[in-house]
């Protein structure tokens, strides 16, 4: 979004010289896009968390409170908890 804007000030300054658009218009089409660069950021962050929010209230957590799981080292939970490809240890199967 924010490449739009020196499209229209390019745009609204080759509109002027031309005498192709009237300087009211070119004021109005800058400013449009200065309130679309500014505005529209800010109002997807402030859905975003609203719909974060939303998602807390339903799952009972947030991310940011959720501790990380710590294991014994070389426990067998520790090696199976993960995803991944198994890996044989010990006996063959």
């Amino acid at each position: 979004m924010a490449t739009a804007l020196p499209l229209l000030v390019a745009l609204s300054e080759i509109g002027l010289e031309t005498g192709e658009m009237l300087p009211e218009n070119a004021a109005a089409l800058v400013g449009a896009g200065v309130l679309s660069v500014l505005a529209f950021p800010a109002i997807a962050v402030a859905i975003d968390r609203r719909i974060a929010g939303a998602r807390d209230t339903v799952t009972g957590f947030s991310p940011a409170t959720i501790a990380p799981i710590t294991r014994a080292p070389g426990s067998m939970a520790a090696e199976t908890a993960l995803p991944g490809p198994a890996v044989m240890t010990g006996a063959s199967a």
